[in-house]
């Protein structure tokens, strides 16, 4: 392995700044964007400018300098990180190594993200006093990887390309025949009759993505950090929240006639998905999400 600072960057970073601490409040300060929300993990934008490309490679050179400085930690202080920052100590806070955590998440760079909660969690579970701020560094990463399986799940389009409209929107612009729009009109009265049949019946990977994240909600609004959590990641909550309803939304939309409800309390998974409804009802009070905006409880 390379020698630090390797890149540019680090070397950039290592000049201007003394200690550990002062370069990790550095990185930590460049990379953080307050128009993001965190459980909104996209990649850093592209900036079309001159020079665009070399802009995009600083921000893979500071998330491996972070990560680097992580790796040296085997123990974290109780100060903060500014208050580290200030005398020029080579430690880092476990608070700051959390944010760390959620900007390599939000900025989709997993790898890193997945060696920074290898490297935190061993220290956090070796501490024998339980602290609260210890159980809100637990929950906060349990629930980044919750969101990141639920996000993932769904970002993927499994609907097979059956008709030529999916073949034109692929780019293949064949002129369509009958046979084609017959084909076409009997896989979707296909599609709407097994919808109706079944709720979720061939997804069951995304349901329990759904229900694993909704339990993970729970757990938090019943721990001793709950309060905590809601005032330093209430973003992160809302958003939880707002992802299962609205993967959750689309089945309860077709609720519109008596036998299309008695096919709904029939289905598969019904329980379950009542079961998540009503908890996102009790998420919604804790959070007072119906204070901010009165259609949101119609919905």
């Amino acid at each position: 392995m390379l020698p630090f600072p390797r890149t540019a960057s680090e070397k950039l970073v290592m000049d201007m700044f003394e200690g550990n601490s002062s370069q990790f409040l550095a990185i930590l300060e460049a990379l953080s964007d307050p128009s993001r929300r965190t459980c909104m993990y996209a990649p850093p934008k592209l900036d079309t400018t001159e020079g665009g490309d070399s802009l995009m490679d600083v921000w893979g050179e500071l998330i491996l300098a972070g990560y680097e400085l992580i790796s040296r930690c085997d123990m974290f202080p109780e100060a903060s990180i500014v208050e580290l920052a200030r005398v020029g100590s080579d430690q880092l806070s476990m608070s700051s190594v959390l944010k760390y955590i959620k900007l390599a998440f939000n900025y989709e760079y997993w790898d890193y993200y997945t060696l920074a909660v290898s490297h935190l969690l061993p220290l956090v579970e070796a501490v024998e006093e339980k602290t609260v701020d210890l159980l809100f560094i637990k929950e906060t990463i349990t629930l980044l990887d919750a969101m990141k399986n639920v996000s993932a799940t769904f970002k993927k389009d499994t609907r097979p390309s059956t008709c030529f409209v999916d073949n034109m929107l692929d780019g293949h612009c064949t002129p369509p025949t009958l046979d084609s729009l017959n084909q076409c009109l009997n896989v979707q009265v296909d599609r709407s009759s097994a919808r109706r049949k079944s709720v979720w019946a061939e997804r069951k990977d995304d349901l329990s993505t759904l229900m694993h994240l909704c339990s993970v909600l729970c757990k938090i609004k019943a721990s001793s950090c709950a309060d905590e959590f809601v005032k330093e990641q209430g973003d992160m909550l809302v958003d939880a929240v707002l992802l299962i309803l609205h993967s959750l939304k689309e089945n309860f939309s077709r609720l519109v006639s008596p036998s299309t409800v008695k096919q709904y309390l029939g289905a598969e998974n019904i329980q379950e998905l009542m079961k998540m409804m009503a908890d996102c009802n009790q998420f919604s009070l804790w959070l007072n999400l119906y204070n901010i905006d009165l259609c949101y409880q119609a919905k």
